[in-house]
């Protein structure tokens, strides 16, 4: 069995989430040698650390491919944001307050840093594209889990003036674990960024997270799961990103899905509430 595919990554407001989603439905999805195309429409909305708030609209587009152990996965964000304030890392967005940007160094826990008004700030860009290999380690049966190795890159290529990204390379490692108990799925991941760090700000390397649940329903046709995940600290003095997510998945066909889900933002680094609706399609 998989323990950990991919789906509208992203990574983004749904990046860790959705790497933890796509557990229910890889047994249907993903068998050797396929193909899968995945896509998202995700809007994010919160003020972070600042005085202003940040809404973020992506359009979330990638392949993943599975060929008997090994999965390899590719996904391209097209962003909006009516800021520059958030930027978007492997990990997933945060809080850097644009290139250059002192602020965030003089941020105090559970404070907010006074920006100047961004109403005129209304930007769309390709981001950085999320590239990830998993490999099967231990292939899960009845009473034991399966074990998968991951590595991640994200390559810059969004723009760091327009806080599409940071301009900087960040490298993930990590392991993920799934088991199924009856017809609940459970599945925990923990992934080590190294993180470039753009001018003025200094990252923290953080280890990423998630621990899942879920259970198909209705003879298979929905599937539910519900998620916590995060990261350690990566901005100095601010909480460390975590959230709550719920996914609700209806399959069409058992080569083609819609999904939805809502996440919910626990720390001054998230998101306050984010919605999403993705599709998939083995091709």
């Amino acid at each position: 069995m998989l323990a950990i595919g991919w789906t509208s990554v992203p990574q983004r407001i749904a990046a860790v989430v959705g790497i933890a989603l796509v557990i229910l439905a890889a047994p249907l999805a993903v068998r050797a040698g396929n193909l899968v195309y995945s896509g998202a429409l995700q809007f994010a909305t919160g003020d972070y650390i600042f005085t202003d708030r940040t809404n973020s609209i992506y359009l979330m587009n990638g392949l993943f491919l599975s060929v008997g152990p090994a999965h390899l996965s590719v996904s391209v964000p097209v962003i909006y944001q009516n800021t520059s304030l958030v930027s978007n890392s492997g990990p997933g967005m945060i809080p850097s307050g644009g290139e250059g940007s002192d602020g965030v160094r003089q941020h105090r826990h559970g404070g907010q840093i006074h920006v100047t008004a961004t109403n005129d700030f209304r930007e769309v860009e390709v981001g950085d594209p999320l590239a990830r290999a998993d490999l099967e380690v231990l292939e899960g049966g009845n009473r034991s889990p399966s074990i998968s190795v991951a590595a991640l890159a994200k390559p810059p290529v969004a723009s760091v003036q327009r806080g599409f990204g940071t301009g900087k390379w960040d490298y993930g490692a990590g392991l993920s674990v799934a088991h199924v108990i009856h017809r609940y799925v459970a599945s925990a991941s923990m992934i080590y960024w190294v993180m470039g760090d753009p001018a003025g700000v200094d990252f923290e390397n953080p280890i990423a997270y998630s621990i899942a649940i879920g259970r198909p329903l209705a003879n298979s046709k929905f599937s539910a799961l519900l998620s916590l995940s995060g990261y350690t600290q990566i901005v100095e003095n601010t909480d460390p990103f975590r959230q709550l997510g719920i996914l609700l998945t209806y399959w069409l066909t058992t080569r083609r899905n819609l999904n939805g889900s809502i996440i919910f933002g626990l720390t001054e680094s998230t998101p306050d509430v984010g919605l999403s609706i993705g599709w998939g399609i083995t091709l």
